[in-house]
């Protein structure tokens, strides 16, 4: 199956990739043998070099049988191939202009997790690309950054997993404010301490700079 790289984000101390197949224009994330699903680096190393945003690249895939995102795919072979690159001008075509599951205003950061385990399988949509026009960035924590950014007359600010975009950021570079940003949702997650329900947070888990 070919997909289109759209995240390359960190879990776990591997990996969590994700990307649309152009054909059926369909989000896949491929997952691993791991518990936790993280693809070992090495494996999304090709000819010695990172799998890289906007690489279109070649992935032996089973079809969906683990989890509650609908968009999950598990790995058949550690082989991976690179097909072609693409522009960000070729991925315009993919920007939502409307957060996914985002029913009510306190959803905006984060969303309940019984709530997508009610949603049909087809439903349970949990990653997307936004267009931003004033996309901010700021340090959190030592080697920690979050992004903001506007949406519908919302702002939203989430945690950043792009590790290039990391590595950048903590070099001082700063990014164009006209970005595509892949949204991604983290594993459920109840805050410690608290009688809070598990939300799925969203993330910044890729920045395509425009």
């Amino acid at each position: 199956m070919e997909i289109i790289c759209l995240a390359n984000s960190l879990k776990h101390g591997g990996r969590c990739v994700a990307g649309i197949e152009p054909k059926t224009r369909q989000w896949i994330r491929p997952y691993s043998y791991l518990e936790s699903g993280n693809i070992p680096t090495h494996i999304t190393l090709i000819d010695h070099q990172p799998l890289q945003l906007l690489d279109v690249v070649e992935i032996p895939l089973a079809a969906h049988d683990r989890g509650y995102e609908v968009e999950n795919r598990r790995i058949l072979c550690p082989h991976w191939k690179r097909v072609r690159r693409v522009t960000p001008f070729d991925i315009t075509q993919y920007v939502e202009t409307e957060l996914l599951h985002q029913l009510q205003e306190d959803w905006l950061s984060a969303v309940p997790f019984h709530y997508l385990k009610t949603l049909p399988v087809e439903q349970r949509r949990t990653i997307q690309i936004v267009k931003a026009n004033d996309f901010q960035v700021f340090s959190c924590k030592p080697g920690k950054w979050k992004g903001s950014f506007s949406i519908n007359g919302a702002c939203l600010t989430a945690s950043i997993t792009d590790p290039a975009l990391l590595e950048k950021l903590n070099a001082g570079y700063q990014p164009s404010c006209f970005c595509l940003l892949v949204m991604s949702f983290s594993q459920p997650w109840k805050k410690p301490d608290t009688d809070d329900i598990q939300r799925c947070y969203r993330l910044i888990a890729g920045v395509i700079e425009l």
